[in-house]
């Protein structure tokens, strides 16, 4: 049973709409308002970047094969398509073989062009998740389910939208589906929709536009390239706007703001001269996130504080980072108390 182009967006999560040309289909999970925001900068070429898209189907197929082209989008050429049946692991399509140097593998040119992949599944009926990449641009020729009498989409009831810089964009890890928005939204059962950016900042302009759907919990995580970047005062007045109007569009929704995690320059002394202490970035995030729907978690030591466990030793974790900081951020949120 085949899964064509045109059909494929019934199956995917965490898009705002899929286009469908030459015989693929791509999802984009900006939408053309959204992306707008973004023009005359360098973050476009992110923007159609697969992170948190899913495709998801229930069948009783034998095997699950995937065809597609994979383009440059974010500045990391590497990546990895990971497919699970209820939950477990079943495979991934890769262009890498977990070769990476420690601190320099973020900058090697890997191989992009066209993919196929085939993978056995278990039998009897299964939900089958397909995780598309966070750091190409993918676009889908066709999903094929083998040995299927059916295979219908499987969509979860619920969406976590997260709005962030490259952490939660992914950067930087290996296998698509260990990045800590994934983690989480998986640990709730939620769809991931992630409109996160690399090198972003507290953008007002994208929290102002509304999504169709209603989201289940918000997850916002600005500050470390904030901090980088710009004063103190400035910080202040484009988180405060960024949260007023992300209260406006949201004013019962669950909304989480992160305080940055540990970075290893964090004492770097044109930083630290221009905003202040890396620390005091959560205070900025606490006074700007004042209503009654959000709840601040600083996230400071939710990684360990130990370049083995980031991938280019300083800013971005690794899958293992990752690993750490979805645990303790979904513990800190169960913490909190309210139902998602």
């Amino acid at each position: 049973m085949e899964i064509n182009a045109n059909e494929i967006e019934k199956y995917i999560s965490g898009a705002a709409y899929v286009t469908v040309s030459n015989g693929k289909a791509r999802p984009h999970r900006f939408t053309p308002e959204q992306a707008h925001a973004y023009d005359g900068t360098v973050y476009v070429c992110q923007l159609d970047c697969a992170a948190g898209v899913c495709f998801s189907a229930k069948t009783d197929a034998t095997a699950v094969a995937i065809a597609f082209t994979a383009s440059e989008g974010s500045s990391r050429t590497y990546f990895s398509i990971d497919i699970t049946a209820d939950g477990k692991g079943v495979g991934s399509i890769t262009n890498h073989a977990g070769d990476m140097p420690h601190a320099f593998y973020p900058e090697i040119c890997r191989k992009v062009g066209d993919f196929r992949g085939e993978f056995a599944l278990p039998t009897g009926e299964k939900t089958v998740r397909i995780y598309l990449p966070w750091s190409v641009v993918i676009d889908i020729a066709e999903v094929e389910f083998k040995g299927a009498t059916f295979a219908m989409p499987a969509q979860r009831e619920k969406t976590f939208l997260f709005f962030g810089d490259s952490i939660t964009h992914g950067y930087d890890a290996m296998f698509t589906s260990k990045k800590y928005a994934t983690l989480v939204a998986e640990a709730f059962g939620a769809n991931e929709h992630n409109k996160a950016v690399g090198g972003d900042f507290f953008k007002p302009e994208i929290a102002k536009i509304k999504e169709t759907y209603i989201p289940a919990a918000i997850f916002v995580a600005y500050g470390t390239n904030d901090w980088n970047v710009y004063t103190r005062e400035y910080v202040e007045k484009r988180a405060g706007e960024f949260y007023a109007v992300l209260h406006e569009n949201y004013p019962t929704v669950p909304i989480f703001a992160l305080c940055p995690i540990w970075r290893r320059d964090l004492d770097k002394t044109e930083a630290v001269q221009r905003f202040g202490d890396f620390r005091r970035i959560k205070d900025v995030i606490a006074a700007a996130a004042k209503y009654k729907n959000m709840y601040v978690i600083d996230c400071y030591d939710f990684v360990p504080h130990d370049e083995k466990v980031f991938s280019d030793t300083r800013l971005h974790p690794s899958d293992e980072g990752f690993a750490f900081y979805a645990e303790r951020l979904i513990e800190a949120v169960k913490n909190i108390g309210v139902k998602l």
